[in-house]
């Protein structure tokens, strides 16, 4: 760097590999003496770093902050910083880990084959391409829950002309992983579902897996599922959308904008937009929030959801909605298309909040609209038995869709002993015909009409072991 400070001319040459390597070196050239401040920033991720002035240890700068150094400079001054770079995690989607060591995010090491999908007609060598992976990419990395950076082993080598180049790396990170065959490709065939909830289990041999500097790689994994014990959320999960709401949710395709314990879609959410609650895992549960929908589309509660993907129905799962403009009550799932179980005509205002609550135990659905007692649509379905909750907005005109979600709240159904019916199920049944009403709406579902026995909800707080 060249610089004139009150006509003086003055150089500082920069000697270093860094981000690749620790150390800084500033070498000052001065024709003659000049008075100037130097600054140095001393990064948030670098815990002790040392600051060496003509050899001389300097105090008083902290992480996150510009260390100053206010002096009359010599030819021939050098300043040398050294910024220890420690392997740090940090917790994403899923509870998904980031591996970062100073300030490079590493990303796992994939083999590439590229193909040309459309070549440039005019011949200038401006082709599209496909890229498609040639080594296994669906890992989950074993790291030592309290000292994670113990689990890795970091290399440095000599920094090439291009140190992002994937064929002569300049740093690697090697990790111990385990392959989980359930992450795949997803739904639209160009990129991969979310990382699947973490700890994740796998029966599948160790591997040694490389991770290299995110730059390097054209296809990226950069969040990485870990391994260990499954713990989902399953027991009761309510969400007010505040300022953090981000960190426990995921969305897939829409504009999402969180405001006084309001989730709302803005225009710009066509074709369907959902956000899912990602680290949950229900199965016999109680399931209520309350829903608005614009003037056009459809907007409600998503459950028992896997395998999310951007797309109005890429996902397995069920979904609860109203429809102002059909008047409608829709219930159905999605195993990326849609399929209807039952759509009950009733009247829903647009823009106006409506509760919805879903009962679901087994194969049985209860569906409920603000505070009335009976079930408005009490049906049987087979399809999905558990998965992650959620809302879901569609919309065909962008510039309408609007949707708002609030007050959201799920509670599992727990287990009791001294309840197991004499069909082992092992909740609360009592015997009677199901309504005339159920009848009614059932016709549409996958069941058959007849006799079978009714579920008696018993309130879930009852049976919480706390």
């Amino acid at each position: 760097m060249n610089s004139l400070v009150n006509g003086k001319q003055v150089q500082i040459t920069e000697d270093t590999g860094y981000p690749f390597e620790e150390q800084v070196r500033l070498q000052v050239s001065v024709s003659n003496s000049a008075a100037f401040p130097l600054e140095l920033r001393i990064p948030n991720w670098c815990s002790n770093a040392t600051i060496t002035l003509n050899g001389r240890t300097q105090s008083g700068f902290k992480p996150a902050s510009f260390f100053r150094l206010q002096r009359t400079w010599y030819n021939g001054d050098s300043v040398v910083v050294n910024l220890p770079m420690p392997i740090q995690t940090q917790t994403g989607p899923s509870r998904a880990v980031a591996i970062n060591r100073g300030p490079v995010v590493y990303s796992l090491k994939i083999g590439e084959r590229w193909e040309v999908h459309t070549p440039d007609p005019l011949g200038l060598g401006f082709d599209e391409f496909e890229v498609h992976s040639t080594t296994p990419w669906a890992y989950a990395l074993q790291l030592n829950s309290s000292n994670p950076a113990a689990s890795l082993i970091f290399t440095n080598f000599a920094t090439p002309t291009n140190p992002f180049d994937p064929a002569e790396p300049s740093v690697e990170l090697i990790a111990q992983a385990r392959r989980l065959p359930d992450w795949t490709i997803g739904w639209c065939g160009t990129h991969a579902f979310e990382p699947p909830c973490s700890p994740a289990t796998s029966s599948n041999a160790l591997e040694t897996v490389t991770l290299v500097p995110f730059g390097a790689q054209h296809m990226r994994i950069s969040w990485f599922p870990y391994l260990g014990v499954p713990a989902p959320t399953t027991g009761s999960f309510n969400e007010n959308f505040d300022p953090t709401w981000s960190q426990r949710w995921t969305v897939f395709g829409g504009n999402w904008s969180a405001r006084n314990g309001t989730l709302s879609t803005v225009p710009g959410s066509a074709f369907g937009a959902k956000a899912l609650a990602m680290e949950t895992a229900f199965t016999n549960f109680t399931y209520e929030a309350d829903v608005s929908v614009g003037r056009v589309g459809n907007a409600g509660l998503i459950f028992r959801v896997s395998k999310p993907d951007i797309g109005a129905d890429a996902y397995c799962g069920y979904y609860v909605g109203i429809n102002a403009k059909s008047s409608e009550l829709e219930f159905g799932c999605a195993s990326n298309s849609w399929n209807v179980i039952t759509n009950m005509p009733m009247t829903f205002a647009a823009n106006k909040f409506y509760h919805l609550k879903v009962q679901a135990l087994g194969s049985r659905f209860k569906i409920f609209v603000d505070d009335i007692h009976q079930p408005v649509v009490d049906v049987y379905d087979y399809h999905f038995s558990s998965g992650m909750i959620g809302v879901r907005d569609y919309c065909s005109d962008g510039n309408q869709s609007f949707s708002s979600y609030s007050n959201l709240a799920a509670t599992g159904f727990v287990k009791c002993a001294d309840e197991t019916s004499a069909t082992g199920h092992p909740f609360k049944f009592t015997n009677r015909l199901v309504s005339n009403s159920a009848r009614r709406f059932t016709a549409h579902s996958l069941i058959h009409d007849q006799e079978m026995p009714d579920v008696t909800f018993i309130p879930p707080q009852v049976f919480w072991q706390r």
